[in-house]
């Protein structure tokens, strides 16, 4: 069967000699393990829409006998510039995707969840953004059915209240408290890890990047 879905690339590997498997969040079949086809040769037209962020309308053939689609075209829809041109949204944004990944089953279709991980790319494409990604995790852990409850919140109750319920453009309002952001980056990625059954490799690298600028 040949679908259109709208969706956006998780994550990708190299697959075979020259073809790439990528993850992708649909938002009418799911999460979907698609295959490319030869993308890592020269000149191959399917290659901008299997990089991780690219969000665009994928043509897939899908069979009921394989857990894998495959990608026989498409087009992009955007592709995040003003985050792929700064490195510390790059890492934000490849995290938010990283935890759809960790979070979703295969095969579960929930709009809402796309619409969550669009709106947050688009918001961390705008100039002040610094909240959005815990307000991401913490609305997607939400969707997911592993909501945090409040008593976890402690102190910092009225900043989680505001990064649930506030609309992105109006984060930028709230004071950034680097105390407040690390107990909650702390709590929200223990509570995720502790769901996926697994480390987040996001959340790794971002402590080795802080403990690099702190060697500096």
């Amino acid at each position: 069967m040949i679908v259109n879905a709208w969706g956006v690339v998780l994550s990708r590997r190299n697959h075979a000699e020259a073809d790439r498997l990528c993850s992708i969040y649909t938002e009418t079949l799911g999460k979907l393990l698609v295959r490319f086809v030869g993308v890592n040769k020269p000149g191959r037209k399917l290659k901008a829409l299997s990089e991780p962020l690219a969000w665009g309308e994928y043509r897939l053939y899908v069979s009921p006998k394989s857990d894998i689609g495959k990608a026989i075209g498409g087009q992009l829809i955007g592709t995040f510039p003003g985050i792929r041109s700064d490195f510390a949204k790059t890492v934000a944004a490849l995290g938010c995707c990283e935890l759809l990944n960790a979070l979703t089953p295969d095969g579960s279709p929930n709009a809402d969840k796309y619409r969550l991980l669009c709106s947050a790319l688009e918001a961390l494409e705008r100039a002040d953004a610094a909240w959005v990604p815990l307000a991401y995790g913490l609305r997607l852990l939400d969707l997911a059915g592993f909501a945090l409850p409040e008593r976890a919140a402690g102190e910092d109750l009225a900043l989680w209240t505001a990064l649930r319920q506030r609309p992105w453009e109006q984060l930028s309002g709230l004071p950034w408290d680097e105390s407040c952001a690390a107990r909650l980056k702390q709590t929200l990625y223990d509570h995720a890890e502790a769901q996926a059954g697994r480390p987040l490799k996001s959340r790794a690298f971002a402590a080795q990047l802080s403990a690099c600028e702190v060697l500096q």
